[in-house]
């Protein structure tokens, strides 16, 4: 929005009607848990209107995927449909979903929709997996302070969804990936590890960061 506003103070606005974009403008910030307060309540607002009254050929293909039934809302962005989309990026490559969310020819947006649907049947079924065997190796933690599992089998895509469910309540470590990658949950922990650098910052209580072996062993030992 600054950017569009400052392209029109200095005249070089293109003439192009932002409105067509709040379907996908309402799911980007419902599915990036935005606080829908202010500006963003007035655009998931009109968004949600759009995605019920006349959505881009990429929604739609999208809703009939997930069977939406009634009316749009925010929860069914939050629980439905963005979850497909995330699982691209999660577990592929998000350039599906970008061309989804891109496309004007309905043949193609349905195959897409379905592939996404898949990937995150995928996601999820990973997801499953990896909880359990993470939930096996922690054992009793009735007298923990922290968690920290690893396996280097597992998928980089799930690691910061594995112990985010709120079963432990306790700050956790998840290491996994071909290349070893790492999920914080609660900001605070990050005292307890050293000195780390953040190639990515997933939330206010959550980052997600590339290690060495070394340090793995270190941290699952120590904590």
């Amino acid at each position: 929005m600054a950017v569009w506003k400052r392209l029109g103070q200095l005249g070089k606005r293109p003439n192009y009607d932002l409105r067509r974009l709040l379907d996908r403008v309402a799911v980007a910030t419902v599915a990036d848990v935005m606080d829908l307060v202010g500006v963003n309540r007035i655009l998931v607002a009109y968004g949600l209107q759009q995605l019920n009254d006349s959505p881009c050929v990429g929604m739609a293909a999208l809703m009939k995927v997930v069977r939406v039934r009634g009316k749009v809302t925010a929860e069914t962005i939050a629980f439905y449909i963005a979850p497909r989309i995330n699982a691209a990026g999660r577990m592929q490559h998000g350039d599906i979903a970008m061309r989804l969310l891109l496309s004007t020819d309905r043949e193609e947006a349905n195959v897409l929709a379905n592939e996404l649907d898949e990937t995150n049947k995928h996601r999820r079924k990973i997801e499953m997996q990896v909880f359990k065997q993470a939930t096996e190796m922690l054992g009793e933690v009735s007298e923990r302070t922290v968690l920290a599992v690893h396996h280097e089998d597992w998928h980089a895509g799930v690691m910061r969804l594995t112990l985010s469910d709120g079963q432990y309540y306790l700050p956790s470590i998840v290491f996994g990936g071909s290349v070893l990658s790492a999920s914080l949950q609660v900001g605070s922990i990050v005292s307890l590890v050293g000195q780390l650098k953040a190639d990515d910052w997933k939330g206010d209580d959550a980052i997600q960061f590339e290690v060495d072996d070394v340090w793995v062993n270190e941290v699952v030992l120590t904590v």
